[in-house]
């Protein structure tokens, strides 16, 4: 609660109850709406920072997920391919001892 004291070049002056300073209401209120507007300012830092902080933790994480599944994807392509190489490779020898013919053998007769 504040105490009107006196007029001081056509400012009222108030005394905080819970202390005894004197002080100027156009001088408290500026005060006050200092008080508002850094805390404002503050806020909307405070709100960039959460927002820059938790962007870049979600680019990292976004980021982690889709190496590991290019990765699986990467992983799952080449063993695919080695297999059907594998395949090839073991069909062509498979191949070659059918159309081999021993050691010894004429070639014509």
């Amino acid at each position: 609660m504040c105490t009107l004291i006196s007029l001081c070049n056509a400012h009222k002056l108030i005394k905080d109850d819970n202390s005894e300073q004197l002080q100027c209401l156009q001088c408290r209120q500026t005060d006050r709406q200092t008080d508002r507007q850094t805390d404002r300012q503050t806020d909307r830092q405070t709100d960039r920072q959460t927002d820059r902080q938790t962007d870049r933790q979600t680019d990292r994480q976004t980021d982690r997920q889709t190496d590991r599944q290019t990765d699986r994807q990467t992983d799952r392509q080449t063993d695919r391919q080695t297999g059907r190489q594998a395949g090839r490779q073991a069909g062509r020898q498979a191949h070659r001892a059918k159309t081999m013919k021993p050691v010894g053998e004429n070639k014509d007769k």
